[in-house]
This record gives structure tokens, sequence and C-alpha cells, in this order.
């Protein structure tokens, strides 16, 4: 019987074993090449195949199946292995490795017929189906007789794989990109290698510049006119011959060299950087609808020492909207500590404004009228303008426009976080301004992405949505991870902590196989550098530690991909944790003597 380890197993097909038995004993040894035809057999029990033909899972035989062929020699099987047979069960694909067989494998037609398979032979042909479907096929061999099958592996289609990204950390870039209402590629990476993002997720300007976010929201708010003069046709001007003098004799150096020359390597300086308190303002242009609160116009103020832009909403440009918008921008740089001390602004201030800053002492000077260059708030119009187009241009193509005015938190967020501080090059000018912007208690996301909102038991119906719809529209700052959101339903702005997201222009991000790999590596490395004694199982051994310590070390820098976050660094050996042990009781053969009842000592 097949399987079993002691009985002899005869073949009915004398003609086939026969064959072998000739070429066994006839040809002469040679070095091994792959058998990938083999000879279709009738009445052999099994796939008896030898060691060059193609297969996989390769395992020991046990116990080992013993073949007598026509000759009288007893072939004993060493592995068990799968053939390469699409379309049949792993049973009608499992075989039997013979050292011994040296000639072609034998491929049992009943074991393949068992599967359901029907085989059909012809005078030149052997086709094998399930159903109507060919699986296997082969030719018969006019010089022997036997029908023959194509053992060759398929081929697997080529694919391009240095045509596909880094699918999770493409989609990561993509939506932190989105987050930052879509800046520039340069001005984002200037911001990640100055440190002014360090509590974003991972990521550094080197990913940045290998998966680069293609947003068509980017180039709608940041694409200018080509430069002047960058591929000119015109020819240069021919100028009179150069003439070109010897040089000089070289003034020979009659100081001897120093016998201890001193290398500097420290240069110490104080350097003193003056407050300024210069502030810029002007209005841009109205936008293009009104919002739903009313607004139509904004102030732009531009913070000279802190490089921050601020910008304040205004129904219209009448002087008491615009005083009223400038005293809440001077309320706010005066708590923050930059109180304004220098006011340059258009010549269209009104009689109102000019008398509030001289009461707060504020000296200020007004633009000659069409000169824009002396404001440098018109600059500072066109980088917020830039930046604002861009974040609209990220919103759903649904997203109601009116809402335009509830997304201007987060994009003036966004913006200073791009900026360097004049006073502190280290900082932002959102950190010179806010302080330090932490994205675990305040997450960011694409403008204007359509969610469904999660609704409380205790104010839902029994048989109600658990979710209502309605739009992101910012973080909400003075919470924990909660998001500002407008409710379409109530048409009123939620706070919410749990949103489900439907992303129509970018992905959401997910978690890949290689980020589970390494948040596990991670974990045993935290565990192995931090072992806990208190464990209801006995303490790991030495080379048990060595090994889950190598183990950590190949998972963080096998599954990383190379541009990836860097690894982290090897573990070194930690030392089990001693037994402990319950201490031993002493029993002293003469009382202690407490302070209750100890001698007085003298004084």
């Amino acid at each position: 019987e097949r399987g079993t380890a002691t009985p002899m197993v005869n073949s009915s097909n004398t003609d086939s074993l026969n064959h072998i038995t000739r070429l066994n004993s006839s040809v002469v040894p040679s070095p091994p090449s792959p058998h990938t035809s083999a000879i279709a057999d009738t009445g052999c029990t099994g796939h008896y195949i030898t060691v060059n033909c193609p297969h996989t899972h390769k395992r020991p035989a046990s116990p080992s199946l013993a073949v007598r062929v026509p000759n009288g020699a007893v072939l004993r099987s060493s592995h068990i292995a799968t053939l390469a047979l699409p379309g049949f069960s792993p049973s009608a694909c499992q075989a039997h490795i013979f050292p011994g067989l040296t000639s072609h494998p034998l491929i049992s037609i009943g074991q393949l017929c068992d599967d359901g398979c029907t085989a059909t032979f012809s005078a030149t042909r052997l086709e094998i189906h399930r159903d109507t479907t060919l699986l296997l096929s082969g030719t018969r061999a006019p010089t022997t007789g036997l029908w023959h099958l194509d053992l060759t592996p398929a081929k697997p289609p080529a694919t391009a794989h240095a045509l596909v990204p880094n699918t999770p950390l493409a989609d990561r870039i993509a939506f932190v990109h989105a987050s930052l209402f879509s800046p520039a590629i340069s001005t984002w990476c200037q911001a990640l290698d100055s440190g002014h993002l360090a509590t974003f997720p991972a990521l550094s300007s080197r990913q940045v510049r290998k998966y680069p976010p293609h947003s068509p929201a980017m180039v709608k708010g940041h694409l200018d006119q080509q430069r002047a003069n960058l591929r000119s046709t015109k020819l240069p001007p021919v100028g009179s011959p150069i003439t070109t003098e010897p040089p000089a004799a070289a003034v020979p150096d009659l100081d001897p060299p120093d016998a201890h020359p001193v290398t500097r390597t420290h240069h110490v300086f104080v350097a003193h950087q003056r407050v300024t308190g210069q502030i810029y303002t002007d209005q841009p242009g109205r936008f293009l609808t009104p919002s739903s609160a009313g607004h139509n116009d904004m102030l732009v103020l531009y913070d000279y020492d802190s490089n921050a832009i601020h910008v304040e909403l205004m129904k219209n440009k009448s002087g008491p909207e615009i005083l009223a918008a400038y005293k809440r921008a001077h309320a706010l740089l005066t708590q923050r500590g930059l109180r304004p001390q220098l006011q340059r602004l258009d010549n269209e201030a009104s009689a109102a404004l000019q008398s509030f800053m001289s009461s707060e002492h504020v000296d200020f000077q007004l633009a000659p009228p069409h000169l824009h260059r002396r404001n440098a708030a018109e600059r500072a119009i066109r980088t917020f303008k830039n930046h604002f187009i861009a974040g609209l241009c990220t919103t759903n193509p649904d997203f109601p426009l009116h809402l335009w005015d509830r997304l201007l938190p987060q994009a003036l967020i966004t913006l200073n976080l791009l900026r360097r501080s004049r006073i502190n090059p280290k900082l932002s000018a959102h950190a010179q301004l806010h302080g330090a912007f932490d994205y675990n208690r305040t997450p960011l996301a694409p403008p204007g992405t359509r969610v469904l909102v999660h609704v409380k038991p205790a104010v839902r119906e029994t048989w109600a949505p658990h979710a209502v719809e309605g739009w992101y529209l910012g973080p909400a700052l003075n919470h924990y991870r909660c998001h500002r959101v407008w409710i379409t339903e109530t048409r009123a702005e939620r706070v919410a902590d749990t949103l489900s997201w439907f992303p129509t222009r970018i992905p959401m991000p997910a978690a890949s196989s290689t980020d589970r790999a390494l948040a596990a590596a991670r974990d045993l490395v935290h565990a192995l550098q931090n072992p806990s004694p208190a464990s209801p199982f006995a303490p790991l051994d030495a080379t048990q530690h060595q090994a889950l310590t190598d183990l950590a070390t190949l998972f963080a820098t096998v599954a990383a991909p190379a541009d990836d976050v860097p690894a982290p660094a090897p573990v070194p050996p930690v030392r089990p944790p001693a037994p402990t042990t319950p201490l031993a009781q002493v029993r002293f053969a003469v009382p202690l003597v407490t302070a209750k009842h100890a001698p007085a000592l003298p004084r």
C-alpha cells in the first residue's frame, strides 16, 4: 500500500519500469540535470520522482516507501515533496523522492483521477481535464511508446517593481501633505529639516523627496509664471578679446613654519538680536462668496520678529470692522509678548484706527499711494493666498464653499509651522507665537473631508443610526484629540472625538505588514531593555535572551525599508533577572532590646 514503510510495491506498468531499469543500467553516470519531463503511468500508485525533478516543500519521509522494480532491485524513498501542478489539490501533488531513480519521474494517473480529473489518451497525445478545463497535457514518444508530461514550472509574470512605490509610506506622505494644506515640496522639506514638524508622524525630507505627492491642489495654489531667460535663444554679446597677463611671481614666505600649529575647532561669539516690534497690515480683495457667518473680507497682519502671518476675519472693509479686527490682532500679539511698536500700513487707514494706535503708543507709517513695496504685508498676502487656495483645492468637490472661513484656523497653523522665526531660528513662527504644536494632542487631517460623526448613546434614539454625515473643519485646539465638524443635518458646528473618514482625493494611510512587524520588533526591544522580574513564568536564560535580541535586531534591520525611519540600535545583551527567593527567617537566641526597655545612656 501507499505510504507504508515495510511492504514492497510492485508496479503493474512493466513497460515503463523496464524502460527505467534499462536506463539505470546502461546510462553512464553524469552530473545531475533537472528532470522536467515525466512518464505518465496508469499502474503506479503514486508520484515517484527523481532528486532533480522540480518540487517544493521538501521534507524527510518518515517512514520511507519501498518499491521493487522488475529487475528485482528495491528503491527506497528519502523525502516527500509537492509538485508544481496548477489546478490540482495538495493531495494530488504529493510525490515521493527516490534517490535511486535516475531516469524519468513517474506521474500516477490514478492519483490525478482521484482528484476529480479525467485523463484522455490518444495515439499521440495525453490530456488531463477537470470538467472542461485543461490542466495538464503531454505527448507520446515515438521511440519508447510512452506518454511524457512536461513538469516545467510556469514562470511568474514579470512586474515592474521599480515603478511601484512603497504604498503605505507614500499614502502617509500624501495624507500629511494634504493636512498641511498642500504646501510646496521645497518648503515642506525645509520645515522637516529644521525640526518644526517634530511631533508629526515619523517622516523625513528624504522620504518626501523620494515619494513626492502628486497633488493637483499644490499646483493650483503655488504654480507661478516661468522665469524669463531660463532657456534664452539670444546670442551672448561679442565683447573685446580678453587679454591675460602672466601671473606675478609668488612672494616667498620668509617666516619659518610654526613648530606647534594650533587648530581652531570652535568659534565662540555673542550675537545680539534686536526685537523691533514691526508689524505690517493690509486687506486683500473680497472673497468669492460670503460665508455662512457673514464674513467677506480679511485683515492680514505680518509680524516681522516672529515671521508669523495672522489673519482676522471681517464682514466688510468699513472703518469699524477694520478697527475691531486690528484690536483683536493687537491684543493677541501683546498677550504673546510681541507688543507692536512700529506699524506700517496702507494710506487708507481711518482716523479711528490712527487714534487707537496712538493711544497704544504704536508708531505708524503710511505707505505712499500705489507703492506696494513699502508694505511687507503685500508679500504676506500673496503667501497666505497661495496657501489658502491650495487648501481649498484639497477639499472634497462637494464641500460647501460657505464654510471657507471655518478652515482659517488650520490654515494659519499649517502656514506658520512652515515658517521660521527670526527671534529664534530653531523655532517655527507658530511655536514663537503660540508655543509648540503637539500633533498627538491635536491631530490634523485634510481640510473639507467628508466624515461620519459618532452620535453618543445618551442623545441617540433607540433605532437611530450611530453616525451622522458632516465635514471636517479643523482641530479643536482646546480639546484632546477632538475635531471641529460641520453637521449637515443640523447645519451647525460640533466638536467630536470619534469620526470615520471618507476622503476622495487621497487614500487614508493604513498599517502594512511591514509596519506591524516593525512595531512588534520595537515592543520586543523595549521588553528586553526593561525586564520585569514580577512574572508568573520562569525567567529566561542568557541564551534565550540573546536569541530574542538577535531576532529583534533582524526585524528592525530587514523588515524596515531603506528609506524609512532608521531602525532602533541593536539591543545589548540583557542579563536574565535573578530568581527571587523568600527571605529566610532568623531567630535570635537572646531577645533584642527595644528602645523602650533600653537603659538610659549617660549624658
